[in-house]
């Protein structure tokens, strides 16, 4: 199975209040090293850094700042050696050429290890003066971007540099190519002045869930971040998806569906629950309020009884019709209508897992949850967002990993460099694109 771990904030829930928390080092480099060479000790696949460019101004007394991805993970290059870097960077607010510069940058200093996490944002349009698209204009500009960016990794072929001193000539010119691509949202000449990468792309990594996400993955990613919180659900995105692959013309075991994974993990499940419920106890309940009425498309939540269940007219009527998001409106809007979910369960759901698949118990016991949705269709893998860190990173690493090497689960050494070695990716074939994109 592959095993990759998002970080976003400090600790979701309340964990970064606890005693033991180290929420203050956030923006310390050494704080990130550590993570990623725990990370790394592990064999796992890669290090995602999740990224929304705006802090929300209703809750900044307790939000975190953050950290720019690319720059993070750049120096993170440095400090590690085989573990895959995965950053977060929309096609909203970007320029295709500037970022595929900064992926095959990222690509050469890790020696091949970049993976770009593909967004279509709905946040920040405040801080890029863009006013806010419809869902399909935005998937629209994000399918061009991804087909210059792709053109302009492709221009420089992987031979082209000849570095040859005594000729003088550093580059065959016949070997660069430009794209002259001319679109309905990008004009874009090349050809790109960053040399083809070691793995001649970064991994391209995408989490839409919506139908239209969907069939954007089917076509694009390589790794498929979903959110499910139960098997069942999970099953079926694994093989809605794996349908869509092979409808599309793509190799169905060239796609890695990773659903996110949140773990409150102890020595024992009752060590397990006492650190999820101190995380519970510390929780901001205004602040999980405010968004959880975003993760509902914006719906009014003020004035009810936190342990009553939502109203049905309050949840949103028709998912499909938001502008923002719909799949993630439409997983919580399924939770609301599941029994026992009050107002307060909903809160602590979004602000410990935000839908995702929860664990919470020893290390046997993630274990042998893992083995269950690995052997039974329903993912390739996780992607591992641990509650609390870095101590919750060092127990799945340290006791759960080794629990799932012996069950020949996973690898128990690295046996390439690169991200694409690790997901078992194949390195894409250079395609010419010269003319009219």
């Amino acid at each position: 199975m592959h095993i990759a771990m998002a970080i976003t904030q400090p600790d979701s829930l309340g964990g970064w209040r606890r005693e033991v928390s180290r929420a203050a080092e956030f923006s310390s480099l050494d704080y990130w090293v550590e993570i990623a060479q725990v990370a790394e000790r592990g064999k796992l696949d890669a290090l995602f850094i999740a990224d929304a460019p705006v802090l929300e101004l209703p809750s900044r007394p307790r939000q975190a700042p953050k950290l720019e991805p690319i720059g993070l993970l750049s120096a993170l290059a440095a400090r590690t050696s085989r573990i895959g870097l995965v950053g977060t960077s929309s096609t909203t607010y970007n320029e295709p050429y500037t970022l595929a510069r900064q992926f095959a940058t990222l690509d050469h200093l890790s020696n091949g290890r970049a993976g770009w996490n593909i967004v279509t944002s709905f946040l920040g349009t405040r801080n890029y003066g863009v006013p806010l698209a419809a869902q399909p204009d935005r998937y629209a500009r994000a399918e061009e971007f991804i087909e210059v960016a792709t053109a302009l990794w492709d221009s420089i072929a992987d031979d082209a540099l000849l570095v040859d001193k005594a000729s003088g000539i550093y580059t065959d010119v016949t070997k660069v190519h430009p794209i002259n691509h001319s679109g309905g949202y990008f004009n874009v000449e090349g050809p790109l002045d960053v040399s083809r990468s070691p793995q001649g792309r970064p991994v391209l990594v995408q989490a839409g869930a919506s139908a239209t996400g969907r069939d954007f993955a089917a076509r694009y990613a390589e790794v498929i971040f979903s959110a499910a919180p139960n098997i069942s659900s999970a099953q079926e995105f694994y093989g809605d998806m794996r349908r869509r692959i092979a409808a599309a013309g793509r190799d169905p075991g060239q796609v890695k569906l990773l659903p996110g994974c949140s773990t409150f993990i102890g020595s024992t499940e009752e060590e397990a629950c006492r650190i999820r419920d101190e995380a519970v106890s510390l929780m901001d309940v205004d602040y999980g309020l405010i968004g959880l009425q975003e993760e509902l498309g914006g719906v009014d939540l003020s004035g009810l009884d936190l342990d009553e269940p939502i109203p049905v007219d309050r949840l949103p009527e028709d998912t499909s019709a938001l502008v923002a998001r719909q799949s993630r409106p439409q997983l919580f809007k399924e939770l609301a209508l599941t029994p026992g979910y009050t107002l307060r369960r909903m809160i602590e759901t979004h602000l410990s897992h935000n839908g995702h698949w929860n664990l919470v118990g020893s290390p046997e016991q993630i274990a042998d949850s893992l083995q269950e949705w690995f052997t039974n269709e329903a993912c390739d893998g996780i992607m591992l967002v641990p509650a609390h860190t870095p101590d919750g990173i060092e127990i799945f690493v340290d006791e759960v990993v080794p629990i799932l090497q012996r069950r020949g689960l996973f690898r128990m050494e690295y046996k390439g460099n690169s991200l694409r070695d690790h997901l078992g990716l194949q390195r894409p074939d250079m395609q010419r694109r010269d003319g009219r994109s």
